[in-house]
């Protein structure tokens, strides 16, 4: 804001230097005053190159919710699938998480009942869908390690499981955006729940866990029994959120849940919720082009590949700004342009927001200060208000009269930092926002690109 007013100021004292002096046209008086203040250009060289992207990022485990290090929020699902992408190469997702008995819950007493069933519902997550819906087997494993002191979203080691599945569904179409029927357990009768999926567990471990009576008497003990459960998919060009819940909700999206009867008659249910530790295994084989692309700065002439999970980030160099060491900064904006065409975006859609993180002394990364003032905005929606002051939400753009997508970003309070402190890297990263729970990827136009080139306007006051 500080940038914007120093703006606005000079265009005040500008305007009134017009009227003081009584001129009705603009022309010669202003246009060749060596006084002019306000300078601006469009024209800073960019170079650009495609890096791995921060994967150490995201190994932040449930505390670490920090503006700092955005990416590492607890993830708003975890994804379940395999995507095979000519451009990208193939990515894939297997999910653990744990069940656990919630704190005030009235604990289950199963010695006069008998079993039905034992059923793990997970809740779909309605704008997870990516790829294509194809039929896919699901099997279920039982992991046989803790879990809970897991310090990473991102498992690069083996967790230990069982390697008997101990339930399986298979060639199921898994839609998100439609509802689903199943028979209530009290009556017979259908009814329609959320999308969700549902997966019957095998009887023998039903059984072993409903007459495990020590497993009934706590969190504690049931953990024992049962470490937390294993998602494999047979998914070729599929992937799907799961909503799981977050340790301090009393309402349970997805539970695991045991149907019994008690009384010959009355037709009963206990949820264990799903909650605590919730894991990724990700995996991604990169394409040839691809894995070419990787920190070649010509390739980044042509082509920037950015992609959430772990996939590419977009590295841009503004070595440019130097040259403005003598002016002052009133605004910077940085626009970089989607290419569609050739690209499969109408499969694999882009990228939906973009963040701008800077190195520091010891080559870590960090959000830009332009973020962390957007969202230090208090009793705001911080996905609002970051749109609104940073931007780096993808838009369509139709003022040259050709419609393209792009992502613009208000980075006013980076390049004064820069100006600041000019022996500091001048390299920034674009990253996707929420990458781990996010499989999008864009191809942005190349650093060479005689129209779409990434482009950085600087609006200055010459001093």
């Amino acid at each position: 804001m500080k940038a914007i007013s120093t703006f606005f100021l000079a265009l005040v004292v500008a305007i009134t230097f017009i009227s003081c002096d009584d001129k009705t046209i603009v022309g010669n008086d202003l246009l060749n005053s060596e006084e002019v203040l306000i300078g601006f250009t469009d024209t800073i060289s960019i170079a650009g190159r495609t890096i791995l992207g921060d994967v150490e990022s995201l190994k932040a485990y449930r505390t670490a919710s920090t503006i700092e290090n955005r990416s590492a929020i607890t993830p708003r699902r975890l994804l379940l699938g395999s995507i095979n992408d000519d451009i990208f190469g193939t990515y894939s997702s297997e999910v653990y998480f744990e069940a656990r008995i919630f704190g005030n819950a009235t604990l289950p007493d199963y010695s006069e009942a008998v079993l039905d069933s034992l059923v793990l519902i997970i809740a779909l997550d309605s704008l997870g869908q990516y790829g294509e819906m194809e039929p896919q087997d699901i099997q279920v494993f039982k992991v046989m390690e803790d879990i809970s002191e897991v310090d990473s979203f991102i498992v690069s080691d083996m967790i230990e499981i069982d390697p008997d599945p101990i339930g399986s569904v298979s060639n199921i179409v898994l839609n998100p955006q439609d509802s689903l029927t199943i028979l209530d357990h009290d009556d017979g009768e259908p009814i329609k729940v959320r999308p969700q999926l549902r997966i019957r567990l095998d009887n023998s471990f039903a059984a072993e866990l409903f007459t495990d009576t020590i497993a009934s008497q706590g969190d504690t003990e049931f953990r024992q029994f049962l470490p937390g459960l294993k998602l494999e998919s047979s998914a070729q060009n599929s992937m799907v959120g799961l909503l799981l819940n977050l340790e301090n909700t009393t309402t349970f999206a997805s539970v695991l849940r045991m149907y019994y009867t008690e009384q010959d008659t009355l037709e009963n249910n206990f949820n264990y919720f799903i909650g605590g530790a919730q894991l990724s295994s990700m995996t991604h084989d990169f394409s040839p082009a691809l894995d070419a692309s990787i920190n070649d700065y010509s390739v980044g002439e042509e082509e920037l590949y950015l992609q959430g999970m772990i996939g590419p980030s977009v590295e841009l160099n503004l070595d440019g700004v130097k040259e403005f060491s003598d002016k002052l900064i009133n605004k910077a904006e940085l626009t970089v342009y989607v290419k569609e065409e050739n690209t499969q975006s109408d499969i694999y859609p882009p990228v939906e927001d973009v963040l701008i993180s800077r190195y520091d002394e010891n080559d870590e990364l960090l959000v830009i200060d332009d973020i962390i003032t957007a969202l230090s905005v208090a009793n705001v929606d911080p996905d609002a208000i970051r749109e609104l002051i940073f931007g780096g939400n993808l838009v369509e753009d139709d003022e040259t009269g050709v419609t393209i997508k792009k992502y613009s970003f208000n980075i006013t309070g980076h390049i004064q930092y820069l100006h600041d402190n000019p022996a500091d890297r001048h390299d920034i990263v674009l990253s996707t926002l929420s990458r781990i729970d996010n499989p999008n990827r864009t191809v942005l136009f190349g650093t060479e690109h005689p129209e779409f080139a990434p482009e950085l306007r600087v609006t200055f006051t010459n001093p």
